[in-house]
Parts: C-alpha cells; structure tokens; sequence
C-alpha cells in the first residue's frame, strides 16, 4: 500500500488544521507555518535553549513543543540500532535517538507534517514569507497539479529547510526554483561550507537568486520538515534496518534514487545554527567546544537572524538589523520576498561558467 502525506480522513487531524493549512497559501502572515505540529529538540536540563527558541518562534508567530532529547549513555544497550559505529561516542548516539523519538511520535500520532528544529537552531524574520514563496517552489519541484493537502505538496518525504550544506541532482532533468533578487539571500561568500549546488548553468547564476530543488548531499539537521510518510521511512532505514549518525542517515537517504526518500531543499538554507555571546564551551551537547568566550553573538547563513532582532520584533520596531551590516542595509519590516519562477534544466545544462 502507498503511504502518502495526504490523511485518510479528516477526523485525524481535525478542519481546523485543513483550513490553517489552506490560509497558509492566502495569507503569508497571520497564520503559523503550513505544518500540522512544530518540534524542537531539546534535553531538559538546557533551559537557557529553551528559553531562545521559545522567544524566537513566538515573536516569529509559530508554536512549538518540545521533545526532550536523549543523553546517549542513559540509552540501553538493547536498545543499540543495528550496524551502530560506537567509535561516534555516547553524544552522537543520543542526538540519533532525540531525532528517532520525534519521527516515531509523528508515526504513533497519525501527524501528517512536522517542522523539527534542533535547539539552537535561528532563522530569519521573514521566515514566513520564505517558507510562502519556497511552498510554491516545492510544488514547481514536485510537478504539483491540484489542490493539495498540504501548501508544500504532498509528494514529499523530508523538506530539508535548515542544513550547513546541500548539493542538487545534476545527473537528473529536474525542475528548479529561483527567487531573484531576494532580499533576505546573504551574501555567497558567507554561505557556510563546501557542499553546495552547481549553479554554473546560466539559468542558476545569479548572485542574489536563491534556489529550491531536489536536494541531495546535505549536512546538518538544524530544521527540516518531514510527512508522515518520510517518518515512516526514516524509521525503517535508520532504526530497523540500521542506523548511522543521524544527518548523515538522512542524507544518504535523500541521495537513494528519486522516488525513494524525496528531499527538497533551499539554497541557502532558511533555518542556520545560533552561536550565541560568552562561553563556547555552551555551544554543543554533542561536541565538545574549546576556546575563547565569544565576543558577539552569530547565525551562521541567516541575513536577519531572529535572535539578533528579539527586541525589535517585540517592540514592533521599523526595521531590521542585518548580520552583516557593512554588505547588507536594515531590512524593513513590510519589506516582502519577490515572487520567483518555476526553470527546468537538464542535466548537460551545467559546465557553464558561472558568473
């Protein structure tokens, strides 16, 4: 039987949630974010990440629940996933099992869609009107014709919104998106990492276009949405079958042939890591963090992150700070992402210098 986004009745989820769904794509604004639920990942004891996610996605104007993460050497040796390398270390083990437990919750609760964050995870204010226009870009990838039950399409098993790096499927004819002159792209020298899209076709060069398509090859999970049937999925191939670190699992998931795990991602990303003011060795529960305190808070590939705009946004300020105000001006409050365009690229259309 073919599992699908789509709910096999209304009753799971309830008209309320349909008709939220169906304002999403009327009204960019005044609505939450196109998901049935919104998770963030968090152990109990970081009340101090708590704290910043809760602020930043209520002055966004989202909820979220927390699901509380998994210290790895409290986690039975029976329950150890199959093929585990232990060499990763108890830590890494632990964000695998916080990831497994929102995937399983979505498959135990019938949830149709989740957005998931890590806890430090930090986005830009516009991330509503990011997540409106990439709806449109993940149906054009899709080949969405229809209404369908969710505004991102129901063709999709993990919308990778929040990684450190991705790259897209040349060796297929796909369609992408491209969002011109988008006021909230950051610069390209900014971009963190190596894992990035050929853009040497001509169609995808511009400096200022951000791009959705297929994505495959990607880093980090700092927030991705994922369907009932990605969850399904992920718990088959990453706890049943086997397991490896968790974004690593789910990259070489999306990078299986299409049709198997389908992955749309944005380029830049739309959700990046906070790495806030003062001790690093705060940073990571997973890794261990060495060095000087930090001098100044950061987000790494947001143009307006929210964490550095939380006064703003409560006192309903006119403008914005950007994170790099020496390339960027402040961003207005009413300033809005330009509508993009849906471009089908074969796979001999790259090669081409870029500019």
């Amino acid at each position: 039987m073919l599992i699908t986004s789509r709910p096999t009745n209304l009753a799971v989820t309830g008209l309320g949630a349909v008709f939220t769904l169906c304002l999403f794509l009327r009204n960019r604004q005044d609505v939450e974010i196109g998901f049935e639920r919104v998770f963030a990942i968090s152990l109990p004891e970081r009340s101090d990440k708590r704290d910043g996610i809760a602020v930043g996605a209520r002055v966004t104007g989202f909820s979220l629940e927390f699901s509380d993460g998994v210290r790895g050497s409290a986690m039975s040796q029976k329950a150890m996933p199959k093929n585990w390398n232990p060499s990763v270390g108890d830590a890494t083990l632990g964000c695998w099992r916080g990831h497994m437990d929102v995937a399983q919750k979505i498959i135990r609760e019938n949830i149709q869609s989740a957005l998931i964050f890590e806890d430090d995870a930090d986005w830009d204010v516009k991330l509503k009107e990011q997540m409106y226009e990439f709806a449109k870009g993940a149906k054009a990838v899709q080949g969405t014709t229809g209404v369908p039950y969710s505004p991102y399409g129901d063709d999709w098993d993990l919308l990778w919104i929040g990684h450190c790096g991705t790259h897209a499927r040349t060796e297929l004819d796909q369609m992408y998106y491209l969002i011109p002159e988008d006021p909230t792209m950051i610069p390209l020298e900014k971009v963190y990492g190596d894992h990035k899209p050929d853009r040497s076709a001509t169609e995808l060069s511009g400096n200022q276009t951000r791009m959705v398509f297929q994505g495959v090859g990607g880093r980090c999970l700092t927030g991705y949405g994922l369907s009932l049937r990605g969850a399904l999925k992920l718990v088959m191939a990453q706890s049943l079958v086997g397991a490896t670190t968790i974004d690593r699992g789910v990259s070489g998931l999306c990078s299986k042939p299409k049709g198997t795990f389908d992955c749309i991602a944005p380029w830049p990303p739309f959700i990046g890591t906070f790495k806030d003011a003062g001790p690093v060795d705060k940073d990571s529960d997973r890794v261990s963090v060495t060095g000087e305190a930090r001098k100044s808070a950061w987000t790494r590939d947001i143009a307006y992150p929210v964490r550095m705009n939380i006064d703003r946004l409560i006192t309903k300020a006119a403008t914005f700070r950007p994170q790099w105000p020496d390339q960027l001006p402040e961003l207005s409050r009413g300033a809005g992402i330009p509508e993009g365009h849906a471009v089908f690229l074969p796979k001999d259309s790259y090669g081409k210098p870029a500019s």
